[in-house]
């Protein structure tokens, strides 16, 4: 079973199509897999989210969504969180 740490910049490739996100993706799809982010990375992730906001890469109705997507598939999992 493999563990990864995943930084914010690793999250929001995995909610935002960017380079590096195919890399991410392959890391989701691989059976056992485990995550590992730290608590301020969730702070950091919707405020990521909010600058491809305000600088137009993504519209107010994705944001909303990309939102309760990664609500849905962190809270509740088995991510270990790493508080700082």
């Amino acid at each position: 079973m493999s563990k990864y740490f995943l930084d914010t910049s690793a999250i929001v490739k995995r909610y935002h199509s960017e380079e590096g996100s195919d890399f991410i993706d392959r890391l989701f799809a691989k059976a056992g897999a485990e995550f590992i982010i730290s608590d301020i990375s969730i702070i950091e992730f919707y405020s990521a989210l909010s600058l491809k906001v305000r600088v137009g890469e993504i519209d107010e109705e994705n944001f909303m969504s990309l939102r309760k997507l990664f609500s849905q598939e962190w809270w509740g999992s088995e991510v270990y969180y790493l508080l700082l």
